[in-house]
């Protein structure tokens, strides 16, 4: 279902946040190329007061679709310190839908949301409601927008009163959750804790929680105040001409600063000047329920270590704190661009507005450097894929049955492939990567019922990724004329942790036919100096069942010698007279799947298929077998008609019985029947007729393989 919106540039509205979010400086660089380092903040609403549709800690109501197809983005599945996370790259905007299973909000206060994105300016947040009719165009759909301007690098926890959006009339069936943004189409923004909840609080005065622990290696580290290191001197918390009052305050046992008052308050180490030149990042915990600004500044003394000495330097930097949440500041050395000298760092002052009214606590004060060892190699496993095998092709997976591939390497490819283990998991690594070819070039891929392409990466090193998919055209050959091919590119995709790339079919726009997929290509920058693994490649259809098997049914297991075959590729065919009489109600086609021969029956009433010229016994035969697949038969019936020893249609001997079954849609039902269950078939020398049919009469859809006798 495809809602079209215009979005238009508006006025901010105003609406209640929880914090955990910092604005960096325009020159700021984003930690991690634009990755966040953190998960977002763990939710603490009791579950009974909360709808949720992501997170991690609530149970979360069905999502139809977190990217729908008229969406203009990319969305992957990512794991932020371990936490799930949606990213979503190249965002103009995305449609989020419930129609499935329409959302009654009607009891909830709040939409809450986590939002973390290095670029973007403006972030914008739409609600529709399908209203009673729960059909999109009906007559009574509502909708609002609300935009926000987020603090870049770092988690923003939106809170948005639902008064807010005051074109919602209906909160009865929520059925699209939209965002958006500027830039348009290159927006990046990482999302989590997606949720509806109707706990009213007052805004809380002071921390109930401690401040994030540090994890970062103590040798990379010179700390002024925290448990977590051992602290270097400092000379005082609160100089003589501080204009503001500290005090020392403790929550869950971990020690904080108090700072009331709050105009300024100076922090200093004449005493014992910190030497930072060799330190990347100036770090502090800060939660404060009233400051909209937060300044920090850095005094260096200079080479004569003294106050006014000629040689002084100093820089400030201004934020503005999301209030009533621990909010960590992750400044890069480099934006204190007038701290020219930091060998001699000796105070450090901190202001902001409300002018003397401010209330800041203050925690895990350090400089840092980038030491940490990094990963050049994963040490978890890729997550599992947990869609239907029914909606998926796969190619590589320990999650499902993977077509035949030609090659993971071929031999024109620049890099080198090896088969590895992840934690048990079998996993691709592609060493010295510019771009390789995978080929399945004999057993073509018919992903015409797929809707999208999903690979899982993981790279120390990249800087940018590419997906090629190339599509042979009719003729199945390389250069025949029709081939069609497109290629994706993800710019800086994260690194040292698993990237869940879910690209949407309709991204591919080159690629315009996808019957005979037979080239898939990765690109890694730098050329021929990338590491990548790669996991859990395959197609799905993420709209549910598709009208079509993906996958052949199962291979007979049993001896030619046990077995009287009508159709099957596993063993010889005995002669059949036709597979649909003239006297028939349905459409036959031959058909291909996965490179296997199927019959193919539409608009099915019933259809006769005969073996009136070369009639089976099937004396010795104490089962009858047929694989079905049905995207929409509620019932299928087998019926076997025996023409008696004058082997004549009604030459008064003719006997038959009918079996009705109810067919699992959209997967192969493999059905073994005993012939004893037949009970009206007396005779089974002249087997001339096997019939098929079921509901909806006249509309089903049936396909049929390895249909066979068997002792």
């Amino acid at each position: 279902m495809k809602k079209i919106t215009l979005y238009f540039t508006g006025l901010l509205i105003s609406c209640g946040f929880s914090a955990q979010a910092v604005n960096f400086p325009v020159n700021s660089n984003a930690p991690l190329n634009g990755i966040p380092t953190e998960a977002a903040p763990t939710p603490e609403l009791p579950a009974a007061n909360v709808i949720s549709l992501f997170s991690n800690a609530y149970t979360n109501v069905p999502v139809d679709t977190w990217q729908t197809e008229w969406s203009v983005g990319i969305h992957t599945e990512t794991q932020i310190a371990g936490n799930s996370t949606k990213r979503y790259s190249d965002l103009s905007f995305a449609g989020i839908e419930t129609i499935a299973n329409q959302i009654n909000i009607n009891n909830m206060l709040y939409l809450h949301m986590d939002i973390w994105t290095p670029n973007m300016t403006t972030f914008r947040v739409k609600l529709v409601d399908f209203a009673p009719n729960a059909i999109f165009g009906g007559g009574d759909d509502t909708e609002h927008e609300l935009i926000f301007n987020p603090t870049l690098n770092g988690w923003n926890s939106l809170n948005i009163d639902l008064a807010n959006f005051t074109g919602l009339q209906n909160r009865n069936n929520i059925a699209q959750l939209i965002i958006s943004g500027l830039p348009a189409g290159e927006g990046i923004v990482f999302i989590d804790n997606i949720y509806f909840h109707n706990v009213v609080s007052s805004t809380p005065q002071e921390p109930t929680v401690a401040a994030p622990t540090p994890t970062r290696l103590a040798e990379n580290v010179i700390s002024l105040f925290s448990n977590t290191y051992n602290n270097v001197p400092v000379d005082t918390w609160q100089t003589s001409w501080s204009a503001g009052v500290v005090s020392n305050f403790a929550v869950e046992g971990n020690d904080i600063k108090k700072y009331e008052s709050l105009n300024f308050v100076g922090i200093e180490t004449v005493a014992n000047q910190i030497d930072a030149s060799e330190m990347l990042f100036f770090h502090m915990d800060i939660w404060t329920p009233n400051m909209t600004t937060f300044r920090v500044k850095l005094v260096d003394f200079g080479a004569d270590a003294a106050f006014g000495g000629g040689n002084d330097t100093e820089h400030e930097l201004t934020f503005t704190p999301n209030q009533s949440g621990w909010v960590s500041l992750e400044i890069p050395m480099a934006d204190f661009v007038g701290l020219t000298g930091r060998e001699h760092i000796a105070q450090i002052i901190l202001s902001g507005t409300p002018v003397g009214q401010g209330i800041v606590f203050v925690d895990n004060v350090y400089f840092h450097k980038e030491g940490v060892v990094v990963p050049v190699e994963p040490t978890v496993a890729a997550p599992t894929p947990t869609r239907p095998a029914q909606n998926v092709i796969s190619m590589f997976s320990n999650a499902y049955t993977n077509v035949p591939v030609d090659t993971w390497q071929t031999s024109w490819s620049v890099g080198t492939v090896s088969d590895v283990q992840i934690e048990g998991n079998d996993t691709k690594k592609y060493d010295n990567l510019n771009f390789v070819g995978i080929e399945t070039v004999n057993n073509q891929i018919n992903a015409t019922g797929m809707t999208h392409f999903h690979t899982d990466i993981w790279s120390s090193d990249f800087t940018q990724f590419r997906v090629k998919l190339v599509d042979f055209g009719a003729n199945a050959a390389f250069g025949g004329g029709d081939d069609v091919e497109h290629e994706i590119v993800i710019d800086n995709p994260a690194r040292n942790q698993w990237v869940s790339l879910d690209i949407p079919l309709s991204s591919f726009t080159g690629l315009t036919s996808r019957a005979h997929i037979a080239q898939l290509i990765y690109v890694g920058q730098p050329a021929g100096n990338t590491t990548v693994y790669i996991d859990n490649v395959y197609f799905y259809n993420q709209g549910g069942p598709s009208n079509v098997p993906l996958v052949a049914a199962p291979n007979p297991t049993l001896p030619q010698a046990n077995v009287i075959s009508m159709f099957s590729g596993v063993y010889n065919n005995v002669p059949v007279d036709t597979w649909q009489t003239p006297w028939s109600q349905g459409i036959l086609t031959d058909v291909t799947v996965a490179g296997n021969a199927v019959k193919r029956y539409t608009n099915l009433n019933f259809v006769g298929v005969e073996t009136i010229a070369s009639q089976i016994n099937a004396t010795s035969m104490t089962h009858f077998h047929v694989d079905v697949w049905t995207p929409n038969m509620t019932t299928v019936r087998i019926k076997l008609v025996d023409f008696g020893a004058n082997g004549a249609f009604q030459g008064g001997d003719d006997v038959e019985h009918e079996l009705t079954f109810t067919p699992t849609q959209a997967g192969w039902n493999s059905y073994d029947i005993p012939l004893s269950q037949f009970t009206g078939l007396i005779n089974r020398a002249h087997i001339a007729q096997l019939i098929f049919s079921g509901t909806p009469a006249g509309s089903g859809t049936l396909f049929v393989d390895n249909v066979y006798f068997h002792n």
